[in-house]
């Protein structure tokens, strides 16, 4: 069965994606910008309320995927906390100021996250494209569990079979940055496994406007 990962950032959204044929659930806040670390009640309420497994956005501040010595520890305590809270993983991503993979931060988070699953976000998009293949390798190899990324973020997804087909091969790839119903099955037929997706199953294809679970089942129906 291939997967189907939906965002949710309010309690409404985690309600509506229960009634949906998703099979996980990235919970965050401020998709506007790109999202960030939800309140603790949000998270509680979230787990309580469905049995889709639930990975965590942690990220302090939207200003970039870069991190000093502050936030960083703050993340950390973050990512402590949630390993007791029945969630299934965390979303996380941490840069260089030169836009490269931090690794000693992931080390750290991996060593914090215990036995939770780890996203790395589309921070990955920020990365080179020469570079990206080499990271995947090296994330897998830390012990990161899927890497979330559109590609090329400059195309569309339909049009990064070459990227997309090289990080697949090195680790777990969650597609995501424009997977919607028209786009999912030529995805699935292309060899991709695992779909993310945001305002292309909301009411009127923005963050404002509400989940609705059958456009959620008619992407899931394409790619299984």
């Amino acid at each position: 069965m291939n997967t189907l990962e939906v965002i949710a950032h309010t309690i409404d959204d985690v309600k509506n994606i229960d009634q949906s044929k998703a099979t996980r659930i990235e919970l965050c806040t401020n998709m506007m910008n790109d999202g960030l670390t939800p309140p603790l009640q949000l998270i509680e309420n979230a787990v309580s309320l469905t049995d889709i497994p639930i990975m965590v956005m942690v990220r302090n501040h939207h200003a970039n995927f870069v991190y000093d010595d502050k936030d960083f520890a703050h993340m950390l305590r973050q990512i402590d906390k949630l390993t007791s809270m029945g969630v299934h993983g965390i979303v996380i991503g941490c840069l260089t100021k030169t836009n490269k993979i931090n690794y000693a931060q992931m080390k750290k988070v991996k060593t914090a996250a215990k036995n939770l699953e780890i996203t790395f976000h589309r921070a990955f998009d920020w990365i080179k494209e020469e570079e990206k293949v080499e990271a995947a390798k090296k994330l897998k190899k830390i012990g990161i569990d899927r890497v979330m990324t559109i590609g090329d973020p400059n195309q569309n997804i339909t049009d990064n079979w070459s990227i997309l087909t090289k990080i697949n091969e090195e680790i777990e790839l969650l597609a995501g940055g424009g997977v919607n119903h028209s786009n999912a099955k030529l995805l699935s037929k292309r060899g991709i496994k695992h779909f993310h997706v945001g305002t292309s199953v909301r009411d009127k294809k923005s963050w404002q406007g509400h989940i609705i679970p059958k456009k959620i089942n008619k992407i899931y129906n394409k790619i299984n």
